[in-house]
């Protein structure tokens, strides 16, 4: 009898080991391709940032954001609906939605490329050289659609699909940014590879799932049905994503207008110093979310207990983030950037505590989507987007990039955070960030308690 038990307990045991090891496979990956594009882009980065200067950086930052204006419309909000969907659909039925995804994303990404031409061309009709500029940057709308089977790959625990041709593609086009930066190329040149460096990945990537699936390249497919469902189900993320920009990207739009270019380029370093660390957010909960999801049909009190183990981590990374560049902040950006983006430091100490909410967040937007309340998301965005415009209009004109750090650190605070506290519905979600944010301060002062 002892035996059957131990065996049995061992089978449950190792059943229940092998998804969590597979998360932890899916996270290494992750974090090689992140960790990789991080340290090399930072070092590639900075040195552009220093061959351009302050106001051809701010200028490259201005025409890489404004296309941005119509991402949501050319992804349409529809990959976090593929990260809920692909886990508990049979693989024909993924194989229809993976591939009428990226039909769908090519035709609206086409759109919003044209859209984009059409308002740069009003916008800044006697500057025929900015036009140019936005004009490759915005070819990235249309080849994002590929970014479809990325999530699929990442949903079923075989990220090294996706990771390796990432990997390859970016090293590639490095090198050849790192030759135009010796043979001082123009601002347009890196314009290019950036897009050259998408296009190269996601092709393959996509080549390498119609293989598996048997497909042939020029294989397309577009259900109307599987539309349908994805536009009614992923409007509200698609409106999300769009306040999303206002309040995470009108700021260096603002900056521009209000200010000058080279504001917006000593803000741009240092948001590169300040935004290179979201990735560890969503590299988490992207792989561990499956494991979540499984538990709430059948436990929900251990959903929950997941959720908040997830956020523990999330916001103890936040926070140790937040501390170290706080203080390191004159040092860092003095001896990266050099003295002609003399003032970096304190945009940077200011901006990097918005990371902190931007890791709880991440952690718990798939939650809204599981107990569809994807309306509720769009709300609490637009109320970030507004205090953020707002708060850019007053404080840029007084204080520059400090002021727009300010305006993107309250407006995340009141997104991510704040409004979570004020809807009956959503109070679990703030408890779960409450109980996250003080996890660090708890486990401080019961250490401090036990040493006294």
């Amino acid at each position: 009898m002892k035996k059957v038990l131990s065996s049995s307990l061992s089978v449950t045991h190792f059943r229940t080991i092998i998804p969590f090891s597979k998360s932890l496979v899916n996270v290494g990956w992750l974090f090689f391709d992140k960790i990789f594009r991080m340290a090399t882009g930072m070092i590639v980065g900075i040195w552009l940032a220093r061959y351009l200067g302050p106001s051809e950086y701010g200028l490259l930052n201005y025409v890489n954001v404004f296309p941005l204006i119509l991402a949501p419309l050319a992804s349409l909000g529809v990959n976090n609906i593929l990260v809920s969907e692909i886990p508990i659909q049979n693989v024909e039925a993924v194989d229809r939605l993976v591939r009428t995804t990226v039909s769908l994303k090519f035709l609206s990404g086409l759109i919003s490329f044209f859209l984009i031409l059409i308002a740069c061309n009003i916008i800044h009709a006697s500057n025929q050289q900015l036009i140019l500029l936005i004009s490759i940057s915005s070819l990235g709308l249309i080849v994002q659609c590929f970014d479809a089977v990325d999530v699929y790959f990442q949903s079923i625990q075989k990220i090294h699909y996706s990771i390796i041709p990432k990997v390859i593609s970016f090293s590639l086009t490095t090198a050849v940014r790192i030759y135009g930066l010796t043979a001082h190329y123009h601002l347009s040149f890196f314009i290019a590879i950036s897009i050259c460096d998408i296009l190269i990945s996601y092709l393959t990537i996509y080549w390498i799932y119609l293989t598996q699936h048997g497909h042939s390249i020029f294989s397309f497919l577009f259900d109307k049905a599987i539309v349908q469902r994805l536009i009614q189900l992923a409007w509200p993320l698609m409106l999300a994503e769009f306040f999303i920009f206002i309040y995470m990207r009108i700021d260096q739009l603002m900056l521009k207008y209000l200010a000058d270019s080279h504001e917006l380029g000593r803000y741009s370093a240092a948001l590169r110093l300040s935004e290179v660390w979201y990735f560890v957010a969503g590299a988490i909960t992207m792989s561990f979310y499956p494991s979540i999801i499984a538990l709430r049909a059948h436990d929900y009190n251990g959903y929950l207990n997941r959720y908040q183990k997830l956020l523990n981590i999330l916001a103890v990374c936040g926070i140790t983030i937040g501390i170290v560049f706080s203080i390191l902040a004159n040092g860092i950006t003095s001896m990266l950037y050099g003295p002609e983006y003399e003032g970096v430091g304190p945009i940077l100490s200011i901006h990097i505590w918005t990371g902190l909410f931007v890791f709880i967040a991440v952690g718990t937007n798939n939650w809204f989507i599981v107990e569809n309340m994807q309306r509720f998301l769009l709300g609490r965005t637009i109320m970030g987007a507004v205090v953020n415009a707002g708060l850019n209009l007053f404080l840029i004109p007084l204080y520059g990039a400090i002021g727009a750090s300010v305006a993107t650190l309250l407006a995340q605070l009141c997104a991510a955070y704040l409004t979570n506290g004020l809807y009956s519905r959503t109070k679990e979600v703030f408890e779960l960030q409450s109980n996250a944010l003080l996890f660090v301060p708890r486990f401080l002062i019961s250490r401090l308690r036990q040493i006294l």
